[in-house]
């Protein structure tokens, strides 16, 4: 069986390939994010595949697969990780120690009070250290948009929740793939553990501001109706940011992309922790 994951960066899709290659006949090959069409030789594959505007891949490539699955995930939720994992790739970032220092005095803050600095403001910053990305709103909505044709191209495709995922609820994927639900387990390799960060859904509700609401509400609705997520923006009566989750995860970011264990003596070292912040 050929079997294909499709969604967003950040959305789950690693884990969930794994999930699945699991689950999948011994000598089952895994093609992990290819950005080009590639022919399948091969009974007994997985794929995992993110759809990114500046790497279409033609869909006579999909139609190979005999099972296509759709992972949807909060897109708030997708918003603030995009808003930390983004520094892997950040150079114009990662080499200014002035801008870096700024992203995670921002981050900083918010773990200290999460309600003093918006998403909104975060990613504003962001935007002015790199210029235009798709972590813009337009890039953003571009993105979606991308989900939604896809969906449109392949309408058999399962649609499969990330927040089913991080509860361990494989039943209804199973049963599409024909596969046993117990036998899927999502361990990833230690080389890619740097995507794994909460494991969890709904931390938005934390992360958002009043203005995040009134910014992201209309931005988003679209999308959140399409796929079953209401129209509840309720926030948490009292935020809670973990520091591992936030600065101290762009922190191992930035060190892993350096190639360092840990800051290193002559160069540039991450800025200490706020007094106050959470631990």
């Amino acid at each position: 069986m050929r079997v294909v994951i499709v969604g967003l960066g950040k959305s789950g899709t690693t884990a969930l390939v794994y999930a699945v290659h699991a689950a999948m006949p011994a000598g089952t090959r895994m093609l992990f994010e290819p950005r080009r069409y590639i022919a399948l030789q091969a009974n007994d594959v997985v794929a995992k595949v993110l759809l990114h505007p500046r790497f279409p891949i033609e869909h006579g490539f999909y139609r190979q697969f005999d099972k296509r699955v759709l992972l949807v995930r909060d897109p708030r939720d997708l918003l603030i990780s995009k808003a930390l994992y983004r520094m892997f790739n950040a150079k114009s970032v990662l080499d200014d120690r002035t801008k870096l220092e700024r992203y995670l005095g921002l981050l900083r803050a918010k773990e200290s009070n999460p309600r003093s600095v918006s998403l909104s403001e975060i990613n504003r910053a962001f935007q002015a250290m790199v210029g235009p990305t798709l972590h813009s709103d337009e890039g953003v909505q571009r993105l979606l948009r991308d989900y939604v044709a896809f969906h449109e191209a392949f309408p058999d495709a399962f649609v499969y929740r990330y927040e089913a995922m991080v509860e361990s609820d494989y039943g209804a994927l199973a049963d599409y793939l024909d596969l046993q639900a117990d036998a899927m387990r999502p361990v990833i390799p230690p080389g890619l553990n740097r995507v794994v960060r909460t494991r969890r859904a709904g931390n938005w509700r934390h992360w958002f501001c009043d203005e995040d609401v009134g910014h992201y509400r209309p931005l988003l609705a679209d999308y959140m109706q399409r796929y079953g997520y209401g129209d509840d923006w309720t926030l948490a009566d009292h935020p809670h940011i973990e520091r591992d989750e936030c600065s101290g995860y762009v922190e191992r970011l930035v060190r892993e992309r350096r190639g360092e264990a840990a800051p290193l003596p002559g160069r540039l070292q991450l800025p200490a922790k706020r007094a106050g912040a959470s631990q």
